[in-house]
């Protein structure tokens, strides 16, 4: 297995599913420290993804949710 940083096909998605399991085992702080550089990494974190998918329910009553969903949010 390569590092997050030379493979970037699948990198992303297994550092999502790291933050996944700090979300749930309620190490807040961990999960959106895993998050926020995936807002900005190509095949990361997308906006519906973390606004619908019940994964993030944990962190969904944290401030740091609606401010991650912000950096995502679609533009016009």
């Amino acid at each position: 297995m390569l590092q997050e940083a030379f493979d970037h096909a699948d990198g992303p998605s297994i550092v999502i599913n790291l933050a996944v399991v700090y979300a749930w085992t309620n190490e807040l702080d961990l999960a959106f420290e895993t998050l926020r550089p995936l807002t900005k990494t190509p095949c990361g974190i997308f906006y519906g993804q973390l606004k619908r998918d019940p994964y993030w329910e944990p962190l969904r009553k944290d401030p740091r949710f609606e401010k991650l969903l912000a950096e995502l949010a679609p533009r016009d």
